[in-house]
């Protein structure tokens, strides 16, 4: 018993150390893993002012030593760079080869004319390489030019609009039910029951923004100009129906109310 567990022990020992040989490659050279490439740092551009041009500038690094690669500097590394420029149709803007090094040398410049660029959406790749090493890099970034050089919200006043007149189905329709519908034959119900729907319209319009601020956060609506606008507009409308309502329901009352009397006396 003793000699079949010491057989199998020594088998498994066996396999383990064969596996883990025949992980090991055979010879193994530190350049294997030497990691070679060009590294492109630079100022991310999210942003132009329309008619003004733009400069883009990069540094390069070696991705082995971290050192800055320039042209201009005693035993360059010598490079080939390239500038693309799109726009949002995906068509060729600019195709720069020759890329400017300010007084810095490690500062590549890519100069880009307000005559190439209008407001939209553009897209550049910049790209580096050295062909003797067989080493090389790149980068990309989308930009927007707008009219005031910074973000601008993009709005669709349709949707706030229809919004704003979602809600206000409910109070127009409260308006003008008491026109559709006769609650009564005596005509002091119908006066009392138009004035119950007409108040409980001004009511819903009271807090009308404050129901299109809920259902604009509730389906994440940007809150535009126009929708402030429209509310601003109907909160006063809101304020002249309450008083048009007052003077409205007394007046009419009155003048019901000494009909009725007229009435009750044989007049």
């Amino acid at each position: 018993m003793n000699k079949l567990f010491l057989a199998v022990s020594a088998l498994l020992v066996f396999i383990l150390l064969a596996s883990n040989s025949a992980a090991v490659p055979p010879f193994q050279s530190s350049e294997d893993n030497l990691v070679k490439g060009i590294n492109i740092e630079f100022p991310k551009i999210d942003y132009v002012r329309q008619a003004q041009g733009v400069s883009f500038h990069f540094h390069l690094f070696n991705v082995s030593n971290g050192l800055p690669l320039s042209n201009l500097s005693s035993g360059g590394f010598p490079l080939e760079c390239f500038f693309h420029l799109y726009n949002s149709s995906g068509d060729h803007v600019i195709i720069e080869h020759k890329i400017n090094q300010v007084s810095d040398l490690f500062d590549f410049e890519v100069e880009v004319s307000a005559s190439n660029i209008s407001v939209g959406e553009y897209y550049y790749i910049f790209q580096c390489n050295n062909s003797a090493e067989g080493v090389g890099g790149f980068v990309s970034n989308p930009f927007r030019v707008t009219e005031s050089g910074v973000a601008e919200d993009v709005t669709d006043t349709t949707v706030s609009l229809s919004v704003f007149l979602f809600t206000l189905l409910v109070p127009v329709f409260l308006f003008l039910l008491p026109f559709m519908v006769k609650f009564s034959e005596w005509e002091f119900t119908q006066f009392i029951v138009t004035r119950c729907c007409w108040v409980l319209a001004s009511i819903f319009m009271t807090f009308l923004s404050a129901i299109v601020m809920s259902l604009v956060d509730a389906v994440n609506i940007p809150l535009v100009a126009e929708l402030s606008r429209y509310m601003y507009v109907f909160g006063w409308a809101t304020y002249l129906l309450m008083v048009w309502l007052v003077v409205g329901s007394i007046i009419q009352g009155l003048g019901l109310w000494r009909k009725f009397a007229d009435e009750k006396r044989g007049f």
